[in-house]
């Protein structure tokens, strides 16, 4: 879309310097020809060339008439060419936005156990980039244009929901019946307790990750539904102190889940009911061995935290792993779980 814009602004200004052209070839052209004054030369050529059918300033010799002619046919051409091109990007542009809705309501119609992001403020941008980054199926809903068709330009392929996420009718286009989370980024925290309660009338289910500034936003939050509430001044005031007292690990930290130069990504893995893995140990499953991956901790069923787990330690139907390295292992790792061998 931007490609287009700069050609279509190109386009304008080759068009604009033609015309100024041809006006100034006409005056020059009328006042050497025809002996007339600048004023009387530039009338006559203003005339010809926008055909507004005016009598002429004096009476023409035949090199007059062939002048006349030379730049009656030059600004038709040129108006001609530059109509077109304009029909053109605006045919363009509303037949790409048809295609673009037309392949977006398929997708949608298709998409199952997806995440559903309501906002791309500040805090929305920057969760959108990493669904992005980790290549996780997700739907923005956005109801601000101009931020639209910034997303579009940069993410093409992107499923984007022009509306009111708080209102119900548009969490269903987004297709919370079959998604798996909601994650409210709105900057209003009344809005984010709206888009709560909306996603919880609709699918009672469903994991709900509001954002909230204020103290008594977030316990309402828990109230109507919400599994996880962040708080951005919580979080930055953590931020804040642990860059003072522990630097180097917040610098790792930030490497590992900002950094756009490195492959490495902390991920979590779920053992399911069904896996051959399953009631084995760490030491007989050989997860770094086979996989490359590094076993960081675990979550029991029953929610506790095993940090660093020993080799010894059994792997349950309900734990969640939590492993440090490329997306292609965290994917073997997942059919290894699953299937008992590599893929």
């Amino acid at each position: 879309m931007e490609q287009k814009n700069k050609g279509l602004t190109r386009s304008a200004i080759v068009f604009f310097l033609i015309m100024i052209g041809i006006i100034f070839l006409g005056t020059v052209g009328f006042s050497i020809v025809e002996k007339w004054n600048w004023l009387d030369s530039l009338y006559m050529t203003l005339i010809t060339v926008t055909t507004v059918g005016f009598g002429e300033v004096h009476p023409l010799s035949e090199n007059g008439r062939l002048i006349t002619l030379l730049i009656l046919a030059g600004g038709l051409i040129t108006f001609s060419v530059g109509v077109s091109t304009l029909t053109r990007f605006v045919v363009e542009k509303e037949l790409g936005t048809i295609f673009w809705r037309k392949r977006m309501e398929k997708d949608l119609k298709n998409l199952k156990n997806h995440v559903i992001i309501c906002g791309c403020g500040d805090t929305g941008k920057i969760t959108l980039r990493e669904f992005v980054r980790s290549k996780q199926k997700f739907v923005l809903i956005e109801r601000n244009p101009e931020i639209i068709n910034q997303l579009k330009e940069i993410y093409p392929e992107m499923l984007i929901i022009e509306g009111d996420a708080t209102k119900n009718e548009v969490l269903q286009e987004a297709g919370i019946e079959n998604a798996k989370g909601v994650i409210t980024t709105l900057s209003s925290d009344t809005e984010n307790l709206f888009v709560t309660i909306s996603a919880k009338t609709l699918n009672k289910n469903i994991k709900m990750v509001a954002r909230a500034v204020d103290e008594d936003t977030q316990s309402k939050l828990y109230q109507v539904g919400a599994d996880y509430v962040i708080s951005p001044n919580i979080i930055e005031g953590l931020r804040m102190a642990s860059v003072m007292l522990r630097p180097t690990v917040v610098s790792f930290l930030e490497v590992m889940t900002l950094g756009e130069d490195i492959d490495l990504f902390l991920e979590e893995v779920s053992i399911q009911s069904a896996a051959q893995m399953k009631n084995k140990t760490l030491a007989e499953a050989q997860i770094p061995q086979i996989i490359g991956l590094i076993v960081i901790a675990m979550r029991k069923n029953d929610g506790k935290f095993l940090y660093n787990p020993q080799s010894d330690t059994l792997l349950e139907a309900g734990d969640t792993l939590i492993v440090l390295g490329k997306p292609a292992q965290v994917d073997q790792l997942r059919h290894y779980l699953v299937k008992g061998k590599v893929k």
